[in-house]
């Protein structure tokens, strides 16, 4: 994967955790930095445009060997708010994904066996590059669906508005309620 943008999501108090990600940043071959600055109290709920197959990079100090608290729980919030949910839906399509894969697989596999059976080299040629192109499609309708996903998710969790492809009800479903008093 070739990443254009990195994303800073950082709490720092004192702006030297915020100045070190950001030289991590600049050493990398990349045309855009965003930050997300988690040290204010009222960043919990700000969001990135994106949370799709770019890079991030998360920071925080540390003072005596231990976190601040503001800043895990700050980026705990951030994080279920959007990465938890687009990794469960995530999974969920892997899976999906994954048993139409195998089922093409095992379709191709009993296909080749009968081209080879026929000895005609031109068969198995034709059914193995067929197989190949199947996977191919595969590989490029799972992820799209996964960053449709993704983007619906976000939205969601932004804003709370899903529109598209998925129904508010789908992506709702992919938010869980917590018991109180736990984070």
């Amino acid at each position: 994967m070739i990443c254009d943008t990195v994303k800073l999501i950082y709490f720092s108090p004192t702006q030297t955790t915020k100045k070190i990600l950001q030289g991590i940043a600049q050493g990398m071959p990349i045309n855009r930095i965003e930050h997300l600055d988690l040290t204010p109290p009222q960043s919990a709920t700000q969001l990135l445009d994106e949370i799709a197959e770019e890079l991030t990079i998360l920071g925080a100090p540390v003072y005596a060997g231990r976190l601040p608290i503001e800043a895990v729980q700050r980026s705990a919030s951030y994080l279920r708010k959007t990465w938890g949910e687009q990794i469960a839906g995530n999974l969920g399509m892997g899976l999906a994904f994954g048993l139409i894969s195998l089922g093409t697989l095992a379709v191709g596999v009993i296909l080749l066996v009968a081209a080879a059976a026929t000895e005609s080299a031109a068969l198995i040629i034709l059914v193995a590059v067929c197989l190949l192109l199947a996977f191919v499609a595969i590989a490029l309708i799972s992820s799209a669906l996964s960053g449709v996903y993704a983007a619906a998710v976000y939205r969601y969790a932004a804003e709370g508005q899903s529109d598209g492809f998925f129904t508010p009800a789908m992506v709702k479903s992919a938010f869980r309620a917590r018991p109180r008093g736990r984070d």
